[in-house]
């Protein structure tokens, strides 16, 4: 369970992301979650609260196979702060003597343009696909070359056409 102090730091944690990343057309679906679909596929951020500190993921998701039970499938995923250059997924939440709110939301608020640009890697098919192509081994990929879900990502691509990359 998230204390109170804890709880409203979270509240101005959403709103930071929310300010960020309203204005490229994210809504948000929960006090966690930020959906923008395109059609063909839909970005997702969500804020993970963990007791010690919180995380910021990043998704690309196309449908699902025809016949899985899952609601989408992960084309790509990411950490806003390892793509940030953290060198670690976590935020710390501010404490006394270590850091204050203000710092952690700026460096959130800073860190949203990596999201920004992130996201626009996926803006076509075709540029999901070059993405796919370009997956190598040590790469920590959800769609890893060679396995059925890489086959199927591939597939559903080749058959979006270029214009409904809207």
């Amino acid at each position: 369970m998230i204390d109170s102090p804890r709880a409203g730091f979270m509240d101005a944690v959403f709103e930071t992301v929310d300010q960020s990343i309203g204005s490229i057309g994210f809504s948000p679906i929960d006090r966690r979650e930020w959906r923008r679909p395109a059609g063909w596929k839909t970005d997702s951020v969500v804020l993970i609260a963990k007791e010690l500190y919180f995380m910021i993921n990043l998704y690309v998701s196309i449908p699902p196979e025809p016949g899985t039970p899952f609601e989408s499938a992960s084309l790509a995923l990411a950490n806003l702060g390892s793509i940030a250059g953290h060198g670690t997924a976590e935020y710390r939440y501010p404490r006394w003597l270590r850091g204050s709110a203000v710092t952690v939301l700026g460096q959130v608020r800073k860190d949203m343009e990596c999201a920004r640009k992130w996201f626009e890697r996926f803006g076509s098919p075709r540029a999901c696909r070059e993405y796919l192509r370009s997956i190598g081994p040590a790469d920590t990929a959800v769609c890893r070359p060679g396995s059925h879900g890489f086959e199927y990502c591939m597939r559903y691509l080749e058959a979006v056409k270029e214009s409904d990359n809207t």
